[in-house]
């Protein structure tokens, strides 16, 4: 095992506690994370973020060296059901082991069993051990010379040990500086950049004007053209010979363009005159060859789109393209602007292209949605038609290219039910990545409405009407028996949310075909004796389901509040 983690196991509860303690200080510096002294276990917590008033966020330490057993688990229960009093928004379990197979299904179940009321989080021995790596001080506080510290030993061998962090970054920046002028020195064609990273990943995407990029993993030089006359007079060769998997590699590239990676082993015989990259026999056998196209170099089209023909057809103008890979005998194009859809178009040298479409309509009008499905409806009927205007030629022309996917008809409809919606609430609605579960019910609900088809399973309705005008005899009988009513109410009883906009729907008639009066002789001798003006509670049973619709004369709830 190794060392750091037996001697984790070994720690008693108190210095786990605090070890726990420094390193959620360490790793959140700006948070005012307290340690509670103390029997603090039996209340459920032993650091905390936050007003315990007001949902904080609760660490507890739990030191159990053989493991996670029925015993341990029954601990944990009780912990949590005992900070569950401070309403946590999350409660972390801080552990000095890692949980075996059976451990791991048993807390994932009492995760899933609290997920209503707190969020739960893991920190065992693997994720202490991981921070301890990178946080020296903190180590070398509680387990001294558990591993050895490298960093201070290079230190010391270098008499660095002494230097501050500026003081040390100055005399790292000199290095650097004579670093880079011995690059100058052996290919001064070139300038160079030079990127160190620890801990993460050297980023490797090309850059305008760069030519070449080397690495080993924590450095990695970026090379830039300086005299460019020099490199017209006589261009830098590379000669490598590809062997193995390597050959299908180069070759797809150079039919393609299609990025690839060719990879240690699958390189030999590399020679160069870029003065700056001479490696020996061994180092090109580790070395690892990423081809693609280069930056800056693509190419782009400026076309209009037109999907099917006729009175059917949807036409997208100035939709730009840029080549995404090029190659001797396959290109692809794709768009770069903004449409409700991206386009990619594959033009082939002795085969057939073709032509995908993919949505990417989140945060679109729902009428910009709409048009690009019947686009897509016309294009499988009529054809596609891609025209580059530049250039004044068809670029594709054809009879039907476009496949619909399975998701195409589900939401085909949902997007016509959108836009009634919107047009007929007069709301804004943006098209969301993928539509919730409430989304769903919402549009249904707002549909529905528009159509008269909501039905209601109301048992009592309670509301307090004013007298306005005398009635007679007759009409108050009716209400000591039963009736038909139409209330109008200004909207709808709770605003629905649809795609994160709660919609007013204006006034709302309910239709209630049969209803009695819940108090028919306090009705009646309200509506036949009580003086004009008089306000009175009613309560009104409806005999079968409530019938609900919007009003045509939607009204405009811009300025309503709820």
């Amino acid at each position: 095992m190794h060392p750091l983690y037996q001697r984790l196991k070994e720690l008693d509860p108190d210095t786990f506690e605090k070890l726990c303690f420094h390193l959620v200080k360490a790793r959140f510096p700006g948070a005012e994370i307290c340690h509670v002294d103390g029997a603090a276990g039996d209340e459920g917590l032993d650091l905390f973020l936050g007003n315990l008033d007001s949902g904080p966020t609760i660490w507890q330490c739990k030191s159990f060296p053989n493991g996670v057993k029925e015993s341990q688990k029954g601990q944990i229960r009780q912990s949590l059901k005992k900070a569950l009093k401070y309403n946590p928004r999350l409660w972390v379990l801080c552990l000095s082991v890692d949980m075996d197979a059976a451990a791991h299904r048993w807390f994932q179940r009492f995760r899933q069993s609290h997920l209503q009321h707190v969020a739960i989080g893991l920190m065992q021995a693997s994720h202490i051990i991981q921070e301890l790596f990178y946080r020296t001080t903190i180590r070398e506080m509680f387990f001294p010379q558990a591993i050895m510290d490298v960093q201070a030993f290079l230190e010391t061998v270098t008499k660095t040990n002494r230097l501050s962090t500026e003081e040390l970054a100055t005399l790292n920046a000199g290095n650097l500086d004579l670093y880079l002028k011995r690059l100058e020195e052996a290919d001064a064609r070139f300038s160079y950049e030079v990127r160190y990273a620890r801990n993460i990943s050297l980023a490797q995407t090309p850059r305008p004007g760069q030519i070449a990029s080397f690495s080993d993993g924590t450095k990695a030089v970026d090379v830039f053209a300086r005299d460019v006359e020099a490199l017209k007079l006589n261009p830098p060769k590379a000669r490598v010979t590809v062997i193995g998997t390597g050959v299908e590699k180069m070759k797809e590239f150079i039919r393609t363009g299609r990025p690839q990676e060719i990879g240690a082993g699958e390189l030999e015989d590399y020679t160069t005159d870029f003065g700056f990259l001479q490696l020996s026999k061994d180092q090109i056998k580790e070395t690892k060859l990423l081809l693609g196209p280069p930056a800056g170099a693509r190419l782009s089209l400026l076309t209009r789109a037109t999907f099917g023909s006729g009175s059917d057809a949807v036409t997208y103008e100035c939709i730009k393209l840029e080549t995404k890979r090029f190659g001797q005998e396959e290109t692809e194009f794709e768009t770069t602007d903004a449409p409700p859809f991206h386009m990619s178009i594959i033009v082939r040298r002795s085969a057939p292209g073709s032509v995908n479409f993919e949505k990417r309509w989140a945060g679109v009008d729902v009428h910009d949605a709409q048009k690009f499905m019947r686009a897509m409806k016309a294009a499988v009927s009529a054809g596609f038609e891609l025209y580059d205007l530049e250039r004044s030629l068809a670029l594709i022309k054809g009879g039907p290219t476009v496949k619909v996917l399975p998701w195409f008809s589900a939401y085909d409809e949902l997007i016509k039910d959108a836009v009634r919606v919107a047009d007929f609430y007069r709301v804004d609605l943006r098209m969301p990545e993928e539509p919730k579960v409430e989304d769903l019910e919402s549009l249904s609900l707002l549909a529905h409405l528009i159509d008269g088809t909501v039905t209601l399973d109301i048992k009592t309705m309670t509301f307090t009407l004013t007298k306005t005008a005398n009635v007679g005899q007759a009409q108050a009988e009716t209400f000591r028996g039963e009736g038909s009513y139409l209330i109008r109410l200004p909207e709808y009883f709770e605003r629905p949310v649809l795609f994160g906009v709660p919609v007013c729907t204006g006034p709302v008639i309910y239709h209630i075909a049969a209803a009695r009066f819940g108090n028919p002789e306090q009705s009646y001798r309200f509506f036949e004796k009580a003086p004009i003006g008089t306000k009175r509670t009613l309560m009104l049973k409806p005999l079968c389901p409530v019938q609900a619709r919007a009003s045509p004369q939607n009204a405009d709830c811009s300025a309503q509040t709820r």
